[in-house]
């Protein structure tokens, strides 16, 4: 199993518990527009604090059965201001994948967070977890994370038409993978 905390260069990676469910909060109201342009249509309920504390508490769980791993980050200056987060969403379709996920905070596009927190992300995944691939399902028009995944390596797999809602319309969606 990964461990709940690790470092970068520049930030900390940190598995939450639901305790951290205000600060999660915060950063999907602080980039809320931004978010919400390339992630699934929000559930009722999304922005409030018990929402994100009973996710975090679902997400540790899923945790410790090495099904998924979050990471929160933080900047190592400011441990408790949440810049974004990263997942995997450990797969087994007869060979064990995972998919990632990642957000930052949109005033943090073009500094190289998002680079630096997948690499170190994949990297803990293959020293954790006996995955043969990483994949990544990114919407049509984020040009920014296209870039980032094709900057690391991943190639296109296909395409996944109408496989995901984004502010209430069904939208094609782009998978890319990773062989490790």
């Amino acid at each position: 199993m990964a461990p709940e905390l690790m470092e970068t260069e520049r930030l900390l990676l940190r598995v939450e518990h639901e305790d951290a469910a205000a600060r999660v909060l915060d950063l999907y109201l602080r980039n809320r527009d931004e978010f919400e342009a390339y992630e699934p249509t929000r559930p009722e309920g999304f922005y409030t604090e018990d929402f994100h504390r009973q996710v975090l508490r679902r997400e540790y769980n899923m945790y410790l059965s090495e099904q998924f791993l979050r990471y929160h980050l933080y900047f190592k200056e400011q441990p408790e201001y949440c810049v974004g987060s990263l997942n995997f969403n450990i797969r087994n379709d007869g060979n064990i994948f995972c998919e990632i996920g990642y957000k930052i905070e949109h005033t943090l596009w073009n500094q190289g967070v998002a680079t630096e927190a997948v690499v170190a992300g994949i990297e803990i995944m293959q020293d954790y977890y006996p995955i043969t691939r990483v994949d990544a399902r990114i919407l049509g028009t984020n040009k920014k994370s296209r870039h980032l995944v094709k900057k690391l390596g991943f190639v296109f797999m296909c395409e996944e038409p109408q496989s995901a809602n984004i502010l209430g319309k069904d939208v094609d969606i782009t998978r890319y993978t990773l062989a490790l």
